[in-house]
């Protein structure tokens, strides 16, 4: 009888791990996680209260020639209340699950200086999503009614000295879209530039979102679809930029109560 106790790796400090191999587990987990079970192919997408290091979404796929992750079933990868202490990278991944991220925290760190090796210039951003896509969605069932929600970062924490990239990513799936209640506190600025929101009659909302540091910008992103985007409650306490952004939604537009602090600019040209 093995007497060694047991441990999860998703729940290991990231020192005691050797570089890449979570990436790879996790990339595996997913992709291995449509079973028979739904209670089991559910449990396998959820990371609740894990602790990760630095996750290359992205290189992970590459090594099995795969930019798609995912299985044939619409339960979400649940990051609830995880923490990422070296950031995560998925360039141009496409999500076939929904994602949710509640009150998790990514240690933005700035890469461009990382000493890691074979880091390689590709990966120098702290967070970055810069080309995914979000093309699944799940059934959400609540008190008097039932949504479906495509990609759910609410009360999630980005903090530290690096950048976060949603730039030229887009949202395919019909389902909400939620960063409402996210803090954004990173020196090397936020970007959701070139954003395509395409997720039918479902809310893209900002609601409460707070944003530090250098410069967010919404440049060229567009809101397509016939729900409401909202930027109720948010307060940018630096430059933002809506530059040639494109608000083409029939569920109208809300800035209600939005702040815009201390030295903070707004670009709206084109807009």
């Amino acid at each position: 009888m093995n007497s060694e106790p047991e441990y999860c790796l998703f729940h290991t400090h990231p020192e005691k791990i050797k570089d890449g191999v979570e990436s790879r587990a996790f990339v595996t987990t997913i992709q291995q996680s449509d079973v028979e079970s739904d209670a089991v192919a559910r449990r396998k997408k959820q990371f609740i209260g894990a602790t990760f290091g630095y996750l290359e979404i992205d290189a992970a796929l590459k090594e099995q020639d795969e930019h798609r992750l995912g299985a044939d079933d619409d339960y979400p990868i649940v990051f609830d209340h995880a923490v990422f202490k070296g950031g995560l990278s998925a360039q141009d991944v496409v999500f076939q699950q929904p994602i949710r991220a509640c009150y998790t925290q990514f240690d933005c760190i700035d890469r461009s200086e990382s000493h890691i090796p074979d880091l390689g210039v590709r990966n120098k951003y702290a967070v970055d999503f810069n080309g995914a896509e979000f093309a699944g969605r799940y059934h959400k069932a609540y008190v008097g009614g039932a949504t479906y929600e495509a990609v759910n970062f609410r009360h999630a924490e980005f903090t530290n000295d690096g950048t976060v990239r949603f730039g030229g990513a887009a949202v395919t799936a019909d389902g909400q879209v939620r960063f409402d209640g996210v803090t954004f506190r990173t020196d090397g600025g936020v970007s959701f530039a070139a954003t395509r929101f395409q997720n039918g009659e479902y809310i893209v909302t900002f609601r409460g979102s707070s944003f530090t540091g250098d410069t967010v910008s919404f440049s060229n992103s567009e809101f397509h679809g016939s729900g409401t985007t909202e930027f109720t409650g948010t307060t940018f306490n630096t430059h933002v930029r809506f530059t040639d952004a494109e608000f083409n939604t029939t569920g109208g537009v809300s800035f209600i109560s939005c702040r815009f602090r201390g030295n903070a600019g707004t670009t709206l040209r084109g807009a």
